[in-house]
């Protein structure tokens, strides 16, 4: 009985033992995977990071997602510290992931890397910049760069502070190489000597956060380069004369010297004084100096003085002309000259007025005819008068060809012994141009101005020219057709040269009995008349 009972107590422990054994299997712990970052993030420029594997069983590593990386294991056990590597970025910004596996649990780590980013360094001009030279086309602001794939598209743009050199916009640059200089060319010409600020814009923008990429402004010395030196003013020859033609070959001289024969600027120049009536300049006077060293401007002055006693001649350099450099005190140039009279009345002008028909028989205006009477024998047509009569004569004293030597001719008229206050320019019904511009004539040679009739004394009837007030004067029109016309306007419909004098019947006045009536006739050589022109 006894034996039977510890035989009964071993087969009970052994089962014990048996079920203690696959517990044990069971109460196994749970695999688990992690690690100390959930990403990693690389420059552009690539390297190597460490990722803390923490984890109790063993694990695997799967990069398939990643492929530009590399992991020095991709396999182990428990906590590990692996590394992770990642190329240069040739390309543009890239991401992926890692996945680290333990049997049935897995853990992601994000992997990014920045594409190359440019870096613009400390800008230069690649030669002296000085005032009054016109940069060459070798000059070019120049910008280092790195860091950059070397393939990048952008522009440029430059402003400066610098008067005379030009802004460039846009200019447009593609990279072929990851590192290098970026010539952006400059050109203009520097006025001032002196400090001169670049800033420097660049379209490119930072490939990963979008933001523009600065560029430091530049500032650079702007060396002193020409400085032109003016002396003093004065005249080819001071024998100006009352009533004399200063003739074709008087001029102002302004003498210079250190010209680098670039040099291009307006001079102002004006006339003044008791004397300054009939001489004529230039207002403004362009110069353009090609030659380098010493010579001299030359201005010429034309005219007649009308008047003895002081004239003077003030020349000024335009500062916003000019392309040198050009002291104050040397830009203002004076002088004063001396008109004498010597008793004596030079006439100047190349013909004179021999004749005028102011106020020819019959009426001044346009009229039907009713026969041959009226008849105008040159003009085709309807028998009629056709107004426009009143003319003028001159005289040759030289051979003129009006198309290289224009002149003009005003007419004018003053009711009530009062001008208009515009002068030769009042137009209107007061003053009337007519532009010789055009034919010849030869010395001692008669040539008429005036109206399109070409008749001699305009028109003429029986019921007008009765034989008692005006005995043996022929009836009709005599014409003067084959005479030497040089201009002619159909003044009683048409207004005169340059817009001076409107439509009219007749330029000239006739006599009045109560009215104080002047008329004139004026000649200017050219065909720019002022109001205060001298003829």
């Amino acid at each position: 009985m006894k034996t039977k009972f510890k035989q009964a107590l071993m087969i009970v422990a052994v089962i014990f033992w048996g079920t203690s054994c696959g517990d044990d299997a069971e109460d196994k712990p749970e695999s688990r995977i992690a690690t100390d970052v959930t990403s990693l993030t690389f420059e552009h420029g690539g390297g190597s990071l460490q990722l803390a594997v923490q984890s109790n069983t063993d694990w695997t590593i799967d990069k398939s997602g990643c492929a530009w990386v590399t992991v020095n294991t991709l396999a182990g056990s428990g906590d590990q510290t692996i590394t992770v590597t990642a190329p240069k970025n040739t390309g543009t910004h890239r991401t992926g992931k890692i996945i680290l596996r333990a049997d049935d649990k897995s853990k992601e780590v994000d992997i990014t890397q920045y594409s190359a980013v440019l870096s613009f360094g400390v800008p230069s001009v690649s030669a002296v910049l000085k005032s009054n030279l016109p940069i060459t086309d070798e000059t070019h602001l120049v910008i280092p760069y790195s860091g950059g794939i070397g393939n990048e598209s952008f522009t440029v743009s430059v402003t400066t502070t610098a008067t005379g050199i030009n802004a460039v916009n846009n200019f447009a640059i593609t990279l072929s190489a990851p590192a290098g200089e970026i010539l952006v060319p400059l050109s203009g010409t520097p006025v001032t000597a002196g400090e001169a600020t670049f800033n420097i814009t660049v379209s490119y923008t930072h490939p990963t956060t979008g933001e523009p990429v600065a560029i430091s402004p530049l500032t650079v010395t702007v060396e002193a380069g020409a400085t032109l030196v003016v002396g003093t003013l004065s005249l080819s020859e001071n024998n100006l004369v009352y009533t004399k033609s200063v003739g074709d070959n008087l001029r102002l001289l302004l003498p210079y010297s250190d010209a680098l024969g670039i040099e291009v600027f307006t001079l102002s120049i004006a006339v003044s004084g008791e004397a300054a009536p009939g001489v004529v300049t230039e207002n403004v006077f362009d110069v353009t100096i090609t030659q380098p060293g010493n010579g001299t401007i030359e201005i010429p002055v034309t005219g007649t003085p009308y008047k003895a006693g002081t004239v003077n001649f003030a020349v000024t350099g335009d500062e916003d002309s000019r392309t040198f450099t050009l002291d104050a005190a040397e830009i203002n140039q004076s002088m004063n000259a001396t008109v004498t009279d010597n008793g004596k009345r030079y006439y100047n002008g190349a013909f004179v007025i021999s004749g005028v028909m102011s106020d020819p028989r019959g009426s001044d205006a346009p009229a039907a005819g009713d026969g041959a009477t009226f008849n105008n024998p040159h003009m085709e047509g309807e028998k009629k008068h056709s107004g426009g009569y009143e003319y003028m004569q001159f005289l040759a004293l030289e051979e003129i060809n009006f198309a290289q030597t224009p002149y003009s001719v005003i007419v004018t008229n003053t009711p009530n012994n009062t001008a208009g206050p515009a002068g030769w320019m009042e137009g209107g019904a007061r003053t009337y141009k007519f532009n010789l511009t055009e034919g010849t004539v030869s010395k001692g040679e008669f040539f008429y101005v005036g109206g399109t009739a070409k008749a001699l004394g305009g028109y003429r009837n029986d019921a007008v020219d009765n034989v008692t007030n005006w005995p043996n004067v022929p009836v009709g029109i005599t014409s003067m057709a084959n005479s030497k016309w040089i201009r002619t306007i159909a003044f009683n419909g048409n207004d005169g040269d340059d817009g001076i004098g409107s439509s009219i019947n007749g330029i000239f006045l006739n006599y009045h009995a109560t009215q104080n009536r002047f008329n004139s006739i004026a000649v200017f050589k050219g065909t720019a008349v002022e109001n205060n022109s001298i003829p």
